[in-house]
């Protein structure tokens, strides 16, 4: 991630894993992460501290309100809400 303001350079993720699909939301950047051998979507958020950063937001392991057995794919992120694409029907 590039910061204008500072030109700084920063990566939000060190593993070889493919991530692809970003999207941007002020200080909030979610991507497409297949870390996990699936895809899973992790959210980077800058003004939170380092250690908590970047966590996964939709995998399909974690806990959620409606369990996801499927890959969740091509994030969309606005304001506070993360919309994602998954397999089911």
């Amino acid at each position: 991630m590039y910061t204008i303001s500072t030109g700084r350079e920063e990566a939000l993720t060190h593993d070889q894993a493919v991530q692809r699909s970003p999207a941007i939301w002020g200080d909030r950047v979610v991507w497409e992460d297949h870390r996990n051998g699936n895809a899973d979507i992790y959210l980077y958020e800058a003004e939170v501290q380092a250690s908590t950063r970047s966590a996964p937001v939709a995998a399909e392991n974690q806990a959620q309100p409606t369990p996801m057995p499927f890959s969740e794919i091509l994030p969309v992120i606005a304001a506070a809400l993360l919309v994602i694409a998954t397999g089911r029907r």
